[in-house]
């Protein structure tokens, strides 16, 4: 941390309640474990960043750590000077660990994400709101890591506490979850059946690429496979007519991708049946 670096410091400490002394075993562990969460977080703040931790000194009344975390960084024409990366990633850690305490062990019931908050829902109906910048540092990574801290600790609570009184305090009941790993990130998987009428925009007369269709109820365009083999075979062999007019009336299956924040992120879309056609020169039912 020399030479031209822009030097950040912040303050803060770790308690361990309990009696004034600690076994060694636990306090080596456990702060090697929180070393590594600031780390990680310092690390993914910027890219450029050298974090160092220096213990000031002890307390008693419990056992209480007094530390100074310092962030050098090179200055570039893009450092924002008056913001203190060593604040940030100790508040960081502790949004973090307040976000593991809260879920209690298990996946989220909801995320919503509403401008740059991001509501957390758990189990219990319980709902937390969380600046989008610590939710998105939340990953498994981060989870296993903070459930290393809990895998050590004997104490009757563990407190991080910050500057300016930001803190998170685990107390020894809730211990038993804080070790559990959780993974947040999984995308999930939703699938909706619906009937509706289908414009035939580009359809594949002789293969089985996607058909590109228009849901006449929206003004939709979509692709999609079509799943009905007798259809298909009809079409290829020439019994069924298909022209600009045409409009399948069809059983459309939806695969949808949701991330985290309950957002879709994509759709598939497959005819599982089709019912009936209409173009300008018939109706040929099919059911």
């Amino acid at each position: 941390m020399e030479g031209q670096n822009y030097l950040m410091k912040s303050s803060f400490s770790i308690c361990f309640g309990g009696e004034n002394e600690i076994e060694l075993k636990t306090l080596i562990n456990t702060l090697n474990a929180t070393l590594e969460l600031i780390e990680y977080v310092s690390n993914k703040t910027e890219d450029c960043a050298e974090i160092k931790v220096n213990v000031k000194d002890t307390q008693k009344g419990s056992f209480k750590v007094n530390f100074e975390a310092m962030v050098a960084i090179i200055p570039t024409l893009f450092t924002i000077q008056n913001i203190n990366l060593a604040k940030t990633c100790i508040d960081t850690v502790c949004g973090l660990i307040n976000i593991k305490k809260h879920l209690k062990g298990e996946k989220p019931k909801s995320i919503t994400k509403e401008g740059e908050k991001v509501v957390i829902e758990n189990n219990s109906c319980e709902k937390i709101i969380v600046d989008n910048r610590t939710f998105n540092f939340y990953n498994t990574q981060v989870d296993e890591t903070i459930s290393k801290i809990f895998s050590y600790c004997d104490r009757e609570y563990y407190e991080i506490k910050g500057e300016n009184n930001n803190s998170v305090r685990v107390s020894s009941e809730e211990y038993e979850f804080m070790k559990r790993n959780i993974n947040i990130e999984e995308e999930r998987i939703v699938r909706s059946t619906i009937t509706s009428a289908f414009k035939v925009k580009k359809p594949d007369l002789t293969g089985n690429s996607q058909w590109e269709l228009v849901d006449i109820n929206n003004n939709k365009v979509i692709k999609a496979t079509i799943e009905d083999e007798k259809f298909i075979n009809e079409v290829h062999e020439g019994y069924v007519y298909i022209n600009s007019k045409t409009i399948i009336f069809a059983e459309l299956e939806i695969e949808t991708t949701l991330n985290k924040y309950n957002e879709s992120v994509k759709n598939v879309y497959k005819i599982t049946k089709v019912l009936h056609l209409k173009n300008d020169r018939y109706m040929q039912l099919r059911i």
